[in-house]
Formats: structure tokens, sequence, C-alpha cells
């Protein structure tokens, strides 16, 4: 995979950047978990967050790509009760650094909009997965313990996501995409029985320079 990705690079560099474009962006970030063992399989709740960075659009013969280096951040929450004694709560808090590597291709609507589509993988690079879990009895006693997913839980740090999507150029300025990936490594470490992968949705809104 890495050589693979060192051959992408330098194909896109030697096709010279004459016509390069660089861009700045944000956007929404929906990632489910998925278990499968043997026959079985479950989805956890959803997680939500953002992601933020840059890319850079090289020509490519027919084709663009387009890769970026980007910060992802997810958090989601559950909370449980027994009666009205007992109380917990569990955050699940994510960071993630993500290197696309996308091919893509448009047609222009008019002067001013432009429609393309694209594909690629993506190097998927986890920071942080803590687990946070806090309890409350009666309001006399709380207790808070944070469990480091990465070293305590067995949960794979790397993934290679691949997967696609759409998008809007205005006027060479603002790219609007929306996007789905799927990751292809398993991300259970403890068990071969057991494999984990992650999906994801993605909108975002760029600025192009």
């Amino acid at each position: 995979m890495k050589r693979i990705i060192v051959t992408i690079i330098a194909v896109a560099l030697a096709a010279g950047t004459s016509f390069a474009q660089a861009s700045v962006g944000a956007g929404y970030l929906n990632s489910l978990t998925t278990t499968k063992a043997g026959d079985r399989s479950t989805k956890a709740d959803p997680i939500n967050g953002f992601y933020a960075g840059v890319g850079y659009t090289l020509p490519v013969g027919p084709v663009n790509f387009t890769p970026g280096f980007y910060f992802s951040a997810l958090t989601k929450s559950n909370t449980a009760a027994v009666g009205s004694w007992i109380s917990g709560k569990g955050t699940l808090t994510e960071m993630y650094m993500n290197i696309p590597l996308d091919f893509s291709f448009g047609v222009d609507l008019s002067g001013d909009l432009k429609v393309f589509v694209f594909a690629g993988p993506t190097v998927n690079v986890g920071l942080t997965s803590n687990y946070k879990v806090s309890g409350d009895i009666a309001g006399l006693f709380s207790a808070d313990k944070t469990i480091d997913l990465y070293k305590d839980g067995n949960y794979g740090r790397f993934d290679v996501l691949l997967g696609g999507g759409v998008g809007l150029d205005i006027m060479s300025m603002i790219r609007v995409t929306a996007g789905y990936n799927y990751g292809l490594l398993d991300r259970d470490k403890a068990s071969d029985s057991v494999a984990l992968h992650r999906k994801e949705i993605n909108l975002g809104v760029a600025y192009l320079f």
C-alpha cells in the first residue's frame, strides 16, 4: 500500500503544476462501526463530528488528482439510569489524521458551475480514542474513569478507507462535496473471529485558491 501511494503522488507531480489548485475546507462527519462475528452483524450507535484541512488538485490527463491532509474529531455520549438513585454516562471521543488520495472527473454545466465525481483511498491514522465513564449514586458518590481504547481496548489505530462521492464547484471559488467511505482493515485486534469496520459519511465545503 505504501508503494502504491508513493507511485500515485509521483505520477501526479510529474504531470506538472501549471493548473494546480489549492483548497482549504471543513465539514460534517458521521461515522458508524459494524461488528461481524460469524454470520451475525451488529451496528454501534453513530458518532458525529467534523473535519478540517487542506487539499491540492493536480491535473493528470483527463482527470484530476487531489491529495489532502485533514484532521477530524468525533464524539458521542450515552446515558443510563437505574431508578432515581443511580445514573451513569459514557462519552466516546476520537481524533484522526486523514490523507485522502482522490481522483475526480468533472463536467462544466456553465461558466460558473462544474459538477464532478471523485473516488480513491484515504489513509486513516487514529490519534486518540478515549471512552470516559462517569457514575453517580444518589448524589452522594461519584466516580470517573477514562479508557484508552488503543492501549486498553485492543482497537486498531490504522485503517485504509475506500470511497467516493459527488461535488460541485461554484465560480471556481467554492466547492461543495458529499462522500462515503468504507474501512477496509479490521480494527479489532483482540480476536480473529470478530471483524470491526468503520463506515463514514461526509459533507463539506471548501474555498478554492
